[in-house]
């Protein structure tokens, strides 16, 4: 039995370092922006899964007024997270991809979250992004922010 002790001191320890910790519960950021891919751009930001680069004009493109509805939906690489845009919104993402196709960085109180590809062909009142933050909380994360934009909406009517 003696021998055993450092042994089954040293499974238990194993399996204790194994254990996933939990994450943060979701909560609504304060600011949801979209950012437009610049290559000379002023601002450098790196994903926090994937650790992508993507250099960012200073200002963004479209802000959390732009942002109509927030939802998450399944396509066939995974969860992802669909921005409806106001006309105005749809308006300057166009714009910004009208000469190509143009990367536009979702980024959450001040934090790179997913990159979306924008075509010049394609419609922008509505941007489709993979997020980098695990599928559990998306679903939470997405319905915090939709409730802080129905609010943010409900005070300017």
């Amino acid at each position: 039995m003696r021998r055993a002790a450092p042994l089954l001191v040293a499974a238990l320890t194993v399996l204790a370092s194994c254990r996933t910790p939990t994450s943060a519960p979701a909560i609504a950021p304060e600011k949801i922006e979209l950012f437009a891919e610049a290559p000379d751009g002023g601002r450098e930001w790196m994903l926090p899964q994937s650790g992508v680069h993507v250099r960012t004009d200073e200002m963004p493109v479209v802000t959390a007024g732009d942002i109509t509805r927030v939802q998450v939906v399944d396509l066939d690489l995974g969860p992802a997270l669909n921005l409806d845009l106001t006309p105005a919104g749809a308006a300057a993402i166009g714009q910004r991809a009208a000469g190509a196709d143009h990367r536009f960085l979702l980024v959450s109180d001040g934090h790179p979250m997913g990159v979306a590809r924008v075509q010049r062909q394609a419609a922008a009142s509505r941007i489709s992004l993979f997020v980098e933050m695990p599928d559990a909380e998306l679903a939470a994360w997405s319905r915090a922010i939709a409730t802080r934009l129905r609010r943010a909406q409900g005070e300017r009517e």
